[in-house]
């Protein structure tokens, strides 16, 4: 991993505000950790504690229609759902169930 300003980071569990990446080798990583100022090498890793990227978890929002021999249909709100639910509909999922972090499954992709 190269450590990178776009993204959040913590460190042993606590969030780190990064000052920045291009600072004096060998750790030119530089970063606030609670009341501490902190440095790692660029790869993030420390015996002290490694930056680890932190991913909000997000939840999806609306309804899903789901059908026995089609693809399910998503609608916004439940009662558009149902408005619009063909007589086989066999489940109306609320997707706010579902939680995601930003990039997830995407890691693979250039």
């Amino acid at each position: 991993m190269k450590v990178d300003m776009s993204k959040q980071y913590t460190c042993n569990g606590k969030p780190v505000r990064l000052l920045c990446v291009d600072g004096p080798a060998p750790f030119p990583v530089i970063g606030i950790v609670g009341q501490e100022v902190c440095m790692w090498p660029p790869s993030g890793d420390s015996y002290t504690g490694p930056l680890i990227e932190f991913r909000q978890k997000r939840r999806l929002s609306g309804w899903l229609n789901v059908y026995p021999a089609r693809l399910p249909v998503a609608y916004a709100s439940r009662d558009e759902a149902d408005r619009r639910a063909a007589t086989d509909r066999i489940a109306c999922v609320d997707l706010s169930r579902v939680e995601y972090e930003i990039g997830e499954g995407l890691e693979n992709e250039s």
